[in-house]
């Protein structure tokens, strides 16, 4: 199970919106549309006895409910997200997602 309280904790997650419980990238953002959307893995690992979060790990593009590789990587629409945040960068929609697996 994560432990979401470390990245609610992390000032690159502050802003996110946490799901009780994840549900499937198709499913959240169905007839949605961006320009691009950040993967951030929410596995984290011991290093010294300290959680290190893994973090971002990809972008695509969802357009009319397809995804489309932005970094010439494989990715799933049917990622579990437990948490996202919306945001513009130079006019342009974005997001940034955790996910529990891509």
């Amino acid at each position: 199970m994560i432990d979401l309280s470390i990245f609610m904790l992390d000032k690159r997650y502050k802003g996110f919106h946490y799901l009780a419980k994840s549900q499937l990238f198709d499913e959240l953002f169905h007839d949605q549309n961006f320009d691009a959307v950040q993967i951030h893995d929410a596995n984290y690992h011991n290093v010294n006895g300290k959680k290190v979060i893994t973090g971002f790990c990809g972008i695509f593009k969802w357009e009319d409910n397809k995804l489309s590789p932005l970094d010439n990587d494989i990715y799933t629409e049917k990622m579990p997200v437990i948490a996202y945040n919306e945001f513009s960068h130079k006019g342009k929609k974005c997001l940034d997602i955790l996910v529990e697996s891509w």
